[in-house]
């Protein structure tokens, strides 16, 4: 199916680069263009496409006001490309709205100087875009079960294989080591963990697409003595720490932004910073700690829920429990079959509370899922996954 594009742009000259970038591959149908926020609203309204491309440099109406008014009216995904307008606060606030993603408008701007530019533009829109996240997940085209076709598991075996040698040859950033901060007390009455004495769990849990929104309500439910908690949501390098902040807010818990070197403890949820791939490895004094590594994308992602899977159960074998929300692609996918084959638990959202079924979808489709929650059973099911008193039935 061909992906129907709206392009927005208020300089003539960046619209044209896009144009010329979608162009380049079939699967994409330009269906109308405008350079002002009022154009980004109507011609969303007027021509249900796809995918909205959406410049930050619109000068007519607040970009918030504008992605707002696309989501109430006819929402659908918005690839915003940045020319360095907006603050990364405001870029922030953004993102809980919906289907929101970002694109560095430099890279295309200055991309068509490059020889044999269609090919690398195209690279850079696609690293954003790409056509099986767009088309496949927007269309809801079935991906295969892992178990229906060789190929498929074929597929499978070269990911796990992928991940476990970006595993064998870490390349940590170089950032100050710094250990936990004391979690807040609890008021909450909603959900209680009880403990069950063991140590050794770790909780995982991966989204990208409506993940913000959907966590902004999520998190702040956690009790505040859970075993530690990762949290691997696909955003650009910048974005994490401005996120973890607003959530840890209203937590129960402590969220921060996880930094390499740091001790894991229970009572903290760490959000992988953006940029980076999150590994959790044994310290000199044998203490599970984070390390994080600036290696290519997993599943077209940094970070990656995969890596972070994969490493975890290194070190926390059956007690890592896996949660698979709302996103694009299938990131998590192969982490979670693992999780299952280790004796862990898998968790993943139900479609009906899902922004965009693909990460969940694909987890769910694998066979490996021990529940699948509405959001509003995401921490009881925790609770009882860790607890050990999962039902085992899907809703």
């Amino acid at each position: 199916m061909t992906v129907k594009v709206v392009v927005i742009d208020r300089r003539k000259e960046d619209r044209d680069v896009i144009i010329k970038a979608l162009n380049n591959d079939t699967a994409f149908d330009i269906i109308a263009t405008g350079n002002s926020g009022k154009d980004a609203i109507s011609l969303s309204k007027m021509h249900n496409p796809n995918l909205l491309i959406l410049s930050s440099a619109i000068i007519d109406m607040d970009l918030i006001s504008v992605v707002k008014r696309i989501m109430q009216q006819s929402p659908l995904p918005i690839l915003i490309v940045d020319g360095g307008e907006r603050k990364i606060e405001k870029k922030s606030k953004i993102t809980q709205y919906g289907l929101v993603d970002w694109l560095e408008g430099t890279r295309i701007r200055n991309i068509l100087s490059i020889p044999e530019s269609g090919l690398i533009t195209r690279s850079h829109i696609l690293s954003k875009l790409n056509v099986s996240k767009f088309s496949k997940q927007l269309t809801h085209i079935h991906e295969n079960h892992p178990h229906s076709t060789s190929r498929t598991m074929e597929s499978i075996t070269e990911r796990r294989k992928r991940v476990q040698k970006l595993l064998d040859t870490k390349v940590p950033m170089k950032k100050g080591v710094v250990l936990h901060q004391v979690r807040k007390s609890s008021t909450d009455k909603d959900e209680i963990y009880k403990g069950t004495g063991r140590l050794n769990r770790i909780i995982v849990i991966g989204t990208s697409t409506g993940g913000p929104k959907l966590l902004n309500e999520f998190v702040p439910k956690l009790p505040p003595n859970l075993p530690p908690v990762i949290l691997v949501q696909h955003m650009p390098e910048g974005f994490t720490e401005k996120f973890s902040e607003r959530l840890n807010r209203t937590a129960k818990t402590q969220v921060k932004e996880a930094e390499h070197g740091e001790i894991i403890t229970s009572g903290n949820v760490y959000v992988a910073p953006g940029g980076y791939h999150l590994e959790i490895v044994l310290n000199e004094n044998n203490m599970p700690s984070i390390m994080l590594t600036d290696r290519p994308p997993v599943n077209f992602v940094k970070p990656s829920v995969d890596v972070t899977l994969m490493s975890a159960l290194n070190i926390y074998g059956s007690g890592v429990i896996s949660v698979i929300l709302t996103g694009m692609g299938s990131d998590g996918k192969i982490g979670s079959i693992e999780v299952k084959k280790m004796g862990g638990t898998v968790l993943a959202l139900h479609e009906s509370d899902t922004d965009l079924y693909g990460m969940n979808r694909s987890v769910i489709e694998s066979g490996v899922v021990d529940e699948i929650l509405k959001k509003n059973q995401l921490t009881s099911g925790i609770v009882r996954a860790l607890e050990g008193q999962l039902k085992g039935f899907n809703i």
